[in-house]
Formats: C-alpha cells, structure tokens, sequence
C-alpha cells in the first residue's frame, strides 16, 4: 500500500512538472493568440462560425448525397441543423457528422474542396425553414440497413433517401 501511495505521490510531481514546463514553453504562443484574437470582435467571431458551419455542412452534403435532388440535399442540411439545436444531440455539425455511422462517407471527403453552390443553397434554404421535412433529425438511404431508421416514422423519401 505504501509503495502505492508511493507512486502516485511521484505521478502527480510528474504530471506537475510536465505541465508547468509546457506553460513556460507556449506562453509566448498563448500571448500571440490572446493579442491576435483580440482585434476580432464577437460579431465578427459569430460571423466566421457561422460560415464556416454552412461551408462544412454543404461539404458534407456534397459527400453524403453528391448526385441527390436538391430538395434531398436541402432536406439533408435540415437534419444536420435540427440536431444542432436538440439537445439529445451533439451542438456542432462536426460532432453530428462524428457520431452518427449514418454520415460515414463524410469522413472520406477532402474538406479543402469548396462545397457546391447547389450545396450551399440547399444549407440556407434548409436554414430558413425551407425544407420538406423541417423536423426531421434522422437520415438514411435505402441501401443502408438501419434499424434506428426503419422504427421511426418516414418524414419524406426521395428515391433512395429517407428522413424521419
């Protein structure tokens, strides 16, 4: 027990050190951000976020359904921004797309490409409440054999594409 104790004590020196050396070195770094950021006010901040969330969730839309409808697509940004705002799932886009085996093919896709201009209409479209199923937050195709899909009332389906 003793040389438990031991370890732990040692660990903790450790991690401190560690940390406190990690300090010293990036404080000049964490300077620079804190004076670069602070020319930029929030409405300026909200702003890039808010561009660049429509940027990654068309690209997504791109990825996802790349020869779709466009109202799947608009139906698709729907989705993503539906979840965004319940609270049983994630708030980023990024963290929707991560943890829903749904959008796998998103992860495949080269986000330096810009997003198509039929994506990024569909994501203002969906962002104002244009969208043939505004309350969907589910989204799935009828190649994929998903169980959560298929006990969930179907909202619109275009072709292949099912949104409840």
């Amino acid at each position: 027990m003793k040389c438990y104790i031991k370890i732990c004590l040692i660990s903790s020196l450790i991690m401190v050190f560690v940390l406190g050396a990690y300090s010293l070195l990036f404080k000049d770094e964490r300077e620079a951000i804190k004076a670069v950021n602070a020319e930029i006010d929030d409405s300026e901040i909200e702003e890039i976020i808010a561009r660049e969330k429509k940027s990654f969730t068309a690209s997504v839309c791109d990825s996802v359904c790349p020869n779709a409808p466009y109202l799947v697509k608009v139906a698709f940004c729907s989705v993503i921004l539906n979840r965004c705002k319940n609270t049983s799932f994630p708030n980023t886009p990024a963290e929707v797309i991560m943890l829903d085996p749904a959008f796998v093919t998103a992860l495949d896709r080269d986000y330096s490409e810009e997003p198509s201009s039929l994506s990024l209409m569909a994501y203002d479209d969906a962002l104002s409440g244009f969208s043939p199923c505004p309350e969907a937050l589910y989204y799935s195709t009828t190649e994929t054999d998903d169980f959560a899909i298929k006990t969930r009332q179907t909202l619109f389906q275009i072709g292949k594409y099912i949104f409840s």
